[in-house]
């Protein structure tokens, strides 16, 4: 039985520490702080992640939004052999456009007529910039996008939400009405 006693015996060093590793009542700040730095490396990994993924939900909210306009001007110009002059409010959910990329911004429309255009010239919007685009030339509907820092990921961004390739879609210009001629500017009929 001394064999067994000695398995379990403590050394002097122990009992003045409090115990062997096992009977301890807690963790010792090197542990803690390697804990600590593992969650902060864990969520500087996954933060950024997360924020891209509500981004790219409310992109594909906005193209979901421009697909079911698009559909709408394209069913009107089969009936009427001409494109609508204005947008109609019952063509959205609740009776108002939405547009999710822009928290705080009324959806405004800004309305043209030419029918070489597939693309807004401005294809950033807020800040008295109307976030859609129409023009009942050709019925090409858009939804313009906030601004991403850099031309190359606002313009990705765009497209993303738009549709197009980079061959059909280019150039970013910023806020003002810039080169493009403004017909009308309401929102919806």
């Amino acid at each position: 039985m001394a064999g067994i006693d000695g398995m379990f015996a403590r050394t002097d060093s122990e009992r003045m520490r409090g115990g062997t590793r096992g009977n301890r009542g807690g963790f010792s700040l090197l542990e803690l702080a390697i804990v600590v730095a593992i969650i902060a490396i864990i969520g500087a990994i996954v933060a950024p992640r997360v924020g891209a993924v509500a981004e790219r939900s409310q992109a594909a909210q906005v193209a979901e939004t421009v697909r079911m306009v698009q559909l709408k001007v394209e069913e009107e110009y089969q009936f009427e052999q001409a494109y609508p002059v204005a947008l109609q409010r019952a063509w959205f959910a609740g009776g108002d456009l939405q547009h999710s990329m822009f928290a705080g911004v009324s959806a405004t429309v800004e309305v043209i007529n030419d029918a070489a255009l597939l693309h807004p010239l401005i294809k950033v919007g807020g800040s008295g910039v109307p976030v859609f685009w129409y023009n009942r030339g050709n019925g090409a509907f858009r939804a313009r996008v906030p601004s991403q820092g850099k031309p190359a990921e606002t313009l990705a961004l765009y497209r993303l939400v738009n549709g197009g390739t980079k061959a059909q879609v280019s150039g970013i210009k910023g806020a003002g009405l810039g080169d493009s001629q403004v017909e009308q500017a309401p929102d919806v009929e």
